[in-house]
């Protein structure tokens, strides 16, 4: 069988949720990109794009990541530690 899996199966518009980071690393580009390409495929299609560190009522360590992430980014064992607590 050749079947073409760039052609989309589903009719009509969806309805998309995006969780990211806004932490300036691209996260929030690439959610508009992908969803610019959902519209173009199912036109008629939404999407809400949620910050998760911000948009979220959280606890700590949650609620403080997004002004930590550039020393967490520089260092790999902030990243581990935080993990591991969570």
């Amino acid at each position: 069988d050749d079947v073409d899996d760039t052609t989309p199966t589903k009719k009509g518009p969806l309805k998309i949720l995006f969780l990211s980071s806004d932490t300036g690393g691209g996260h929030r580009a690439s959610a508009e990109a992908l969803a610019n390409q959902f519209q173009r495929l199912y036109p008629g299609t939404t999407y809400d794009l949620m910050d998760i560190w911000t948009d979220i009522n959280s606890s700590w360590p949650y609620n403080s990541i997004k002004d930590y992430y550039s020393s967490m980014s520089a260092s790999p064992w902030k990243w581990r530690t935080l993990y591991h607590i969570s």
